[in-house]
């Protein structure tokens, strides 16, 4: 979107995304470069103002609601609208845009942003209401990370499982992405920053100076509560626990705010966050961060029928295991059970 502005200063763009804080994100990346008449962050009326990054407040309108002592987050009128360059907002808000009288064709790109994860109808709603023949359609995204979530038969039998993004890519044209080479062959690589992995790879227990993995072998117990059918590995929990105390290496120096921990079952995310509680709250589960942990938590090969029939686990599921092994930005330890593990060809 920089390029196109640095180069089209006239164009005007339409940037829609899966989530509200996905889309402040960008418009936040946009605001060191735009000023509040060139860039506007649409919110739906219903949007709370203290969910909103202070930085961004000067690039929305708000207006008192007619008999209320409160207020609302609004548009301008149209021949104001028309002014700006650049509209973030999730997917869903985009039809205020149509709603409100902005023709076919006022953006000459849409952007979609994490096009590998949503619904073609979802998709749908910025291009088919916004564009005509002339506008350029950018999808990005990853079809081989995690997919839209559908839970309805109907709707994954008649191919809503599959995204616009992935929809394109298998039926009508091949595409190239342009990541490394060793991203298809080693996710993790061609994440790391150029700082994180020099220090990373000088690490003295680093088992290979070559990438920056480590596996920690174990074979532990798959326990569950009486209640609950889903499992907890109270082994990787306590040796997740002795891998988020790298920040009291000198040699790296990573601190708790740079760990992220991730496990395949909501059971082990809250023994993992009892069992930090206190001692490394700032290590968080379920994240992208400089260090990621990750516990596959599976060390009985008679719950993997289970997980399949139920899509849990990390075992036979490719996007899953792509997603896991993609959010270490310089370091990735996983902790799991080589013998449960090694019966996927991806592990």
């Amino acid at each position: 979107m920089k390029q196109l502005l640095k180069h089209k200063p006239n164009t005007r763009i339409l940037a829609t995304t899966p989530s509200n804080s996905a889309a402040d994100i960008i418009a936040s990346q946009l605001a060191s470069t735009l000023g509040p008449d060139e860039l506007f962050r649409l919110y739906a009326p219903s949007r709370h103002f203290d969910q909103v990054p202070d930085e961004l407040q000067r690039y929305t309108l708000t207006k008192r609601l007619e008999g209320e002592d409160k207020s609302c987050f609004s548009v301008p009128p149209i021949p104001i609208l028309k002014r700006f360059k650049v509209f973030v907002c999730t997917r869903i808000s985009a039809s205020i845009l149509y709603s409100i009288g902005i023709p076919h064709g006022h953006f000459m790109h849409i952007f979609v942003d994490e096009a590998g994860q949503v619904t073609e109808p979802e998709v749908m709603i910025g291009i088919k209401m916004m564009a005509d023949n002339a506008t350029n359609i950018v999808l990005a995204g990853d079809p081989k990370q995690l997919g839209p979530i559908i839970r309805s038969n109907i709707a994954r039998e008649l191919g809503l499982e599959q995204s616009y993004l992935e929809h394109l890519r298998c039926r009508w044209m091949h595409t190239k992405l342009k990541r490394r080479q060793a991203c298809e062959e080693f996710p993790v690589a061609s994440r790391n920053s150029e700082v994180s992995q020099r220090v990373i790879l000088r690490w003295k227990k680093l088992p290979s100076k070559k990438f920056s993995i480590i596996f920690h072998s174990i074979s532990g117990n798959d326990d569950r509560e009486a209640s609950s059918p889903l499992c907890f590995n109270i082994d990787e929990v306590t040796q997740v626990h002795k891998h988020s105390l790298l920040r009291d290496d000198r040699q790296i120096r990573v601190a708790h705010s740079e760990i992220g921990v991730i496990a395949p079952y909501q059971a082990q995310c809250v023994k993992i966050r009892k069992m930090l509680s206190g001692m490394a709250d700032e290590v968080k589960v379920g994240s992208e961060r400089r260090v990621i942990i990750i516990s596959t938590v599976r060390s009985s090969r008679e719950f993997i029928e289970f997980d399949l029939k139920y899509t849990l686990g990390f075992v036979a599921k490719p996007r899953r295991f792509n997603v896991a092994v993609t959010r270490a930005q310089a370091l990735l330890i996983v902790v799991g059970d080589p013998n449960v593990l090694s019966l996927d060809p991806l592990w």
